[in-house]
């Protein structure tokens, strides 16, 4: 699902939400009927264009991948937020004036962007030629809404930062992110990853490098409505071919890796 601010004669408009599911047929109606509930009353506006879009999934073409391990950081300012990022992404090898590239390249977007930037871990050069596009990982989903939503109240009382608007924005915000996160570090040649959301009201974003998404709040000023994402490849990776996996491979986060961790 997409929903802009704009009608259908004038354009897209301001991005107002995105959303996608993974889902067996039977429980299709259902959540197309949650997608436009969530296009209509979400905190950015109510939507006037709303595109929802339905592909077959072969059963037996799904991959099944762990969560990340969830962890999170409290600090008083976005500038401190932002500085531990550098630490943490460092931690996989990326080094930092790729991580400064990415938060300049964030930071000074005018609107949020579809999708994400593609990233050299190293050199921080922009790889991708998508524009404000950007590449959109889809086609995923946790596979178990109990297991998973277990995972992850066990990693939000570990610490969930005061800001995110109660545990309730906190569970949703945090399902998409993980499963997101999940599949993007699936993919031959990820190196981590850098994002926070352009829900003005969230300013808690993550960093993901190896098998850790962390939690870092505040990444950005409350009221801010843009947000951005950056994924960091290594050199030698082949591009198209990672792409292709992030846009198209279908992909579970599964109970059974939910439930051994």
């Amino acid at each position: 699902m997409y929903a802009a601010e704009g009608d259908a004669h004038g354009g897209n408009g301001r991005h107002i939400s995105g959303c996608e599911r993974l889902v067996t047929e039977e429980r299709v109606f259902s959540i197309l009927a949650m997608l436009w509930q969530r296009a209509k009353s979400h905190e950015r506006g109510s939507a006037r264009t709303i595109n929802i879009r339905v592909d077959a999934v072969d059963p037996a073409s799904i991959r099944r991948i762990p969560p990340l391990t969830i962890e999170s950081e409290i600090y008083t300012t976005v500038s401190a937020a932002r500085n531990a990022s550098y630490a943490l992404l460092a931690k996989g090898g990326i080094s930092k004036i790729a991580v400064r590239r990415a938060l300049e390249a964030i930071s000074s977007l005018p609107r949020s962007m579809r999708g994400a930037m593609v990233v050299d871990a190293l050199s921080g050069e922009r790889l991708d030629a998508l524009g404000e596009r950007g590449v959109r990982i889809s086609h995923m989903d946790c596979e178990n809404e109990e297991e998973f939503a277990k995972f992850l109240r066990n990693a939000l009382a570990l610490g969930q930062p005061a800001a995110d608007g109660g545990p309730q924005k906190a569970m949703a915000k945090l399902r998409e992110a993980v499963v997101l996160a999940s599949k993007a570090a699936s993919a031959e040649g990820y190196a981590g990853e850098l994002c926070w959301s352009d829900d003005p009201y969230y300013p808690t974003g993550y960093v993901a490098h190896g098998r850790v998404y962390c939690r870092i709040t505040p990444m950005k000023e409350p009221g801010n409505p843009v947000g951005g994402r950056v994924l960091f490849l290594w050199p030698g990776t082949p591009l198209a071919e990672t792409i292709d996996y992030w846009q198209r491979q279908p992909v579970l986060v599964t109970r059974e890796f939910c439930e051994s961790m």
